[in-house]
């Protein structure tokens, strides 16, 4: 059972520094770290054309911050700093993506505290069903539930919030809630005709019985015996001595108390890791001596090698003997360029080709962003071996099943396209009280990269340390240590 992604849905990104600020979450600066809201934008649009274009972009989101960022910002600040991060998302949103926002929309930002984020992590929701209310507006409806023999309001719902969701999990739900007694189903709010109260529908389709239950009630019921009672009814002004029903919209999320729940997509990991990030793609002038003339790689809809995904093949990468790069899909053939652009694809999302560090450009023509990395848990007092031989641990073989082709038009290429520069034991990599250590065991082959992407050091045959963030170059692939 799946919800639909388009309605909620939920970007996390970890290691923010100054996460109050446009430049830490629009468009950071960095070679291979976590790209910004405007890169999110960019992949996920809200209506493509038949050719996977942009047609409208999302234009409310909500960002969810450490409850502690947000406090020390009202208490020292009066919400300055949330104010201006606020007004300056609202304009770039606005200049880089004006011509996507329908006729007659605003683009709208809101910041909330997110109980359990740490204060370096950022959570951005997004989707049909996320709405961010005007200035000053008030609400239209409230969806209140049966709780421990008392009415107690779900949610709000505005007159131009046109579908509301709600779940337990924020990273599915439009408002945090107090409870939920569905782990996999949702409600859909549709509000279409002014002056009715919005019909109610399971997400997914028949995941819930719905039953009128009189005097403008439901009986809702999952197949388990689950079961909740709802109401909908219009939102009246409380009185002006009544404090405690002056609620500010979404400030359910400060009592609610959710969890950012172990399994949704954008649920950090605990412990040190070592992440694929990149594909590293070899200039085929470097093996002139086998005769190659064409390497190709399957990506499927995301951008990924397929190999790693096991989805359909949606485009092919291709690097050709006089080391160009060419992107295949339907539609045609367009050359690439490793210069950190982004690429469109034909399913709507996007390529992102980074150039190799300078001192590296005679080995590597391209760095290949890849959209869902790879992540390795480094054990506790062992270590993991990286490679492509049998008792290597990080050998991700994303070359696996590409095509590799010679000048020959009889011969098949003599060798496989993962064997090119890439050893059997290139390193071996481990957890330590200062970072994780790297054990070199083909000296010389291996690039100990900052987390920008730019040349720190060749390693030899001594034991280094990466720090958080920073990176390793070797064979075909680009590893990053996060703790």
């Amino acid at each position: 059972m799946r919800l639909e992604p388009n309605y909620v849905a939920c970007e996390f990104y970890q290691g923010v520094r100054a996460p109050l600020s446009i430049e830490a979450l629009w468009d950071p600066p960095g070679w291979f770290g976590p790209k910004g809201i405007c890169h999110l934008l960019q992949q996920h649009p809200a209506v493509q054309d038949t050719r996977g274009r942009m047609e409208q972009c999302f234009f409310h989101l909500k960002l969810y911050f450490s409850p502690k960022v947000v406090e020390l910002d009202r208490r020292g600040y009066q919400g300055l700093g949330r104010d201006r991060l606020i007004r300056a998302l609202e304009q770039a949103h606005q200049d880089a993506f004006g011509a996507f926002v329908p006729p007659g929309e605003q683009v709208r930002y809101q910041v909330l505290p997110g109980p359990g984020l740490k204060e370096d992590e950022v959570v951005v929701q997004y989707g049909r069903a996320v709405h961010v209310p005007a200035p000053q507006q008030q609400p239209r409806w409230t969806v209140q539930a049966r709780m421990e023999g008392e009415w107690r309001v779900l949610a709000r719902l505005y007159p131009d919030q046109r579908l509301t969701q709600l779940h337990g999990d924020i990273c599915h739900s439009s408002v945090p809630i107090e409870y939920w007694p569905f782990h996999q189903a949702a409600l859909l709010l549709l509000q279409e005709t002014p002056g009715q109260a919005p019909e109610i529908l399971a997400e997914p389709l028949d995941s819930l019985d719905i039953e009128p239950a009189g005097a403008g009630e439901y009986r809702i019921e999952n197949r388990g015996g689950d079961q909740l009672r709802l109401r909908i009814r219009p939102w009246q002004q409380p009185a002006a001595d009544d404090v405690s029903a002056r609620v500010e919209p979404d400030e359910e999320a400060n009592k609610a108390g959710f969890g950012w729940r172990e399994g949704a997509t954008v649920m950090p990991q605990p412990g040190r890791a070592v992440q694929l990030v990149g594909m590293a793609l070899q200039r085929l002038d470097n093996y002139s001596g086998l005769g190659l003339s064409r390497l190709c790689i399957g990506l499927d809809e995301t951008g990924m090698p397929v190999s790693a995904s096991g989805r359909p093949q949606a485009a092919r990468l291709c690097l050709q003997h006089d080391n160009s790069l060419w992107l295949e899909q339907e539609g045609g053939r367009l050359p690439l360029r490793p210069d950190g652009s982004i690429q469109p694809l034909a399913t709507g999302r996007s390529l992102i080709l980074a150039p190799p560090p300078a001192e590296l450009v005679a080995t590597y023509l391209a760095i290949l962003r890849l959209p869902d990395p790879i992540r390795y848990p480094l054990p506790p007092g062992g270590s993991l071996l990286f490679g492509r031989g049998q008792n290597a641990r990080i050998s991700p073989a994303l070359l696996a099943g590409s095509e590799l082709t010679s000048d020959s038009v009889t011969e098949p290429p003599p060798v496989e396209a993962e064997k090119l520069g890439f050893s059997r034991e290139l390193a071996r990599v481990s957890a330590s009280d200062e970072g994780m250590q790297v054990v070199p065991m083909q000296p010389g082959r291996l690039w100990h990269l900052d987390a920008e992407g730019k040349l720190l050091q060749t390693l030899d045959d001594e034991a280094r340390i990466l720090k958080p963030g920073e990176h390793l170059l070797g064979g075909h692939y680009l590893l990053q240590y996060q703790e």
